[in-house]
């Protein structure tokens, strides 16, 4: 049994041996690898840079969203009659009594 083993194994061993890699093939087999892993490194590399960039403008995007709800607060508040009332005392403005209005005898109000 063991010589069986061991023949097995001498012929697996020639057949290696006797197996040959022409230089060629060799280089292009290691170029190839060498390929594919700097096309991996750049794959990730621009993933993760993409990644880095999205999660930036989520977070300018949410800064962005709480300045205009801010903003819209502000403009709200300064519309807001109480605010205009206030405003015109602090300028002296007069309330009117009457208001006259032009009225035209014509429809035409500009030529060209």
């Amino acid at each position: 049994m063991r010589k069986i083993i061991s023949c097995n194994r001498k012929k697996r061993f020639d057949l290696l041996k006797n197996f040959k890699v022409k230089p060629v093939l060799m280089y292009v087999m290691i170029g190839s690898v060498v390929f594919i892993g700097l096309s991996y490194l750049t794959f990730v590399n621009k993933v993760a840079t993409d990644g880095y960039q999205v999660k930036e403008l989520s977070e300018r995007i949410e800064d962005l969203r709480y300045e205009n709800k801010k903003l819209e607060l502000e403009t709200s508040e300064i519309k807001s009659l109480q605010k205009v009332s206030d405003r015109s005392q602090d300028l002296q403005l007069v309330r009117i009594d009457k208001m006259d209005y032009v009225t035209s005898t014509t429809s035409t109000v500009a030529y060209k």
